[in-house]
């Protein structure tokens, strides 16, 4: 079997701390494209961050795909369409965020629609998302958040924000997901980076879940890795991912693990073929 497609995180994966792009990934990126082997993104970030990302990795052309939002999002880079969206319920969530700001005035939050976001007063993070449009406040949208995260370096903050939003589910119309040690993320009920493969492959027509490998660091990886064909945790990755990886790379993501991946699915693909 010759593994077709590779699914990557970002942030803590391909990405290293500093948030940046190091040549030796993105030769690898290139290496693999040039092996006929796809390459998509597919991160809790918005759409437009991965768009920009898939144009300095020169994942262009037919064919191109990025996942955004956790998979609330499947994002033809090609065409410049959405192919799948899911929204979270504005109706019940925005009582929920009011009382949590309420209780946690000092807490991060963001909230996401294609190209704008949300973001209480905080200077640095408005000049992280300065790509986007930045609102004021939900009043008179006419759409549906697609994700909404809670930011805090209190871990034990964050866990009230958890355990208030678990005690307030209301019809089971969202999921909880830490993105981040630091990022508790609500996204919309079924989500997940693996159901968004899965339509991603139906879209396609011509790749199966065994033919992908996907590589991860974080609690939102952990149905991809276990559901693909391959599955690689990362070297920083937390335990409960590399519980369920098939591999977990010798370098982390500050020293190029995304090219030991793609070399490690070349030599694969190259064994498989001799067998």
């Amino acid at each position: 079997m010759r593994y077709k497609l590779i699914s990557s995180d970002v942030d803590g994966t391909l990405l290293n701390n500093e948030r940046i792009l190091s040549e030796e990934n993105k030769l690898a990126v290139s290496k693999a494209l040039s092996e006929n082997i796809k390459f998509v993104l597919c991160s809790g970030r918005d759409t437009v961050a991965l768009c920009n990302l898939a144009d300095e990795l020169n994942l262009t052309g037919k064919g191109t795909y990025v996942i955004s939002f956790n998979g609330a999002i499947i994002y033809d880079v090609d065409n410049k369409k959405v192919i799948y969206e899911k929204r979270l319920p504005k109706t019940n969530i925005n009582n929920l965020i009011d009382i949590i700001l309420k209780k946690f005035p000092d807490i991060i939050f963001t909230a996401f629609l294609e190209h704008n976001v949300i973001i209480t007063n905080r200077k640095e993070i408005k000049e992280y998302f300065s790509y986007l449009e930045i609102l004021e406040s939900s009043n008179n949208l006419d759409k549906d958040f697609i994700k909404i995260s809670f930011a805090s370096e209190n871990s034990e903050q964050l866990k009230e924000v958890e355990k208030f939003l678990l005690e307030s589910k209301s019809n089971e119309n969202y999921d909880l997901v830490y993105s981040h040690r630091a990022v508790l993320d609500v996204i919309p009920l079924g989500i997940n980076k693996a159901n968004a493969l899965k339509k991603l492959i139906n879209y396609i027509n011509d790749i199966t879940m065994e033919e992908i490998v996907s590589v991860g660091d974080n609690y939102n990886d952990i149905e991809m890795v276990k559901e693909s064909g391959y599955g690689i945790a990362v070297a920083n990755s937390v335990e409960d991912l590399k519980k369920v990886a098939d591999y977990i790379t010798k370098n982390d993501n500050n020293n190029n693990a995304i090219k030991e991946v793609i070399d490690k699915v070349i030599d694969l693909n190259k064994k498989n073929k001799g067998q």
